[in-house]
């Protein structure tokens, strides 16, 4: 079993087959997310190690509200993701993106928080705040992109 309760057995059953995944001209043709959902995704990991060993008041509380963000942020991600190649959507891009870099931002305070309470070390709180920093800029970097490109605001 992983930390979400799958097992290992129904994982490869979920998986889609070498056939599925090539399209027509021989290339895989699988959904690929953009670099920060991934970057984010990791960083969800790696704070997941250190979730279950919070005191139980702080986990359910505190805890609990930076992996619920985490969460929100990676919906976030590919609703935008998705909302950039649609376009009669492209006007709702801009306050998701408002949305997402707040969340993240929120996700740094509760850290933040984490961190002067002594729930987690400077090591664990430095690392999370690198990562979660290179997912701030690369979300500016859409902002950038629609700003420039689509003439967005």
């Amino acid at each position: 079993m992983d930390l979400f309760g799958n097992k290992e057995e129904d994982k490869e059953r979920r998986k889609p087959s070498e056939k599925q995944m090539k399209s027509k001209d021989g290339k895989m043709a699988g959904y690929q997310h953009p670099k920060v959902f991934v970057d984010l995704l990791k960083s969800m990991k790696f704070y997941y190690t250190k979730h279950p060993h919070l005191p139980k008041l702080v986990r359910v509380t505190l805890g609990e509200d930076v992996l619920r963000g985490m969460s929100h942020c990676l919906q976030l991600i590919v609703i935008l993701n998705y909302y950039k190649k649609v376009e009669g959507k492209r006007e709702r891009l801009s306050l998701y993106l408002l949305e997402l870099q707040g969340r993240i931002e929120v996700i740094k305070g509760l850290l933040l928080i984490l961190w002067e309470m002594k729930f987690i070390s400077s090591g664990f709180y430095a690392e999370m705040f690198r990562q979660m920093e290179e997912v701030s800029k690369q979300v500016s970097g859409w902002g950038r992109w629609l700003l420039e490109e689509k003439g967005i605001d």
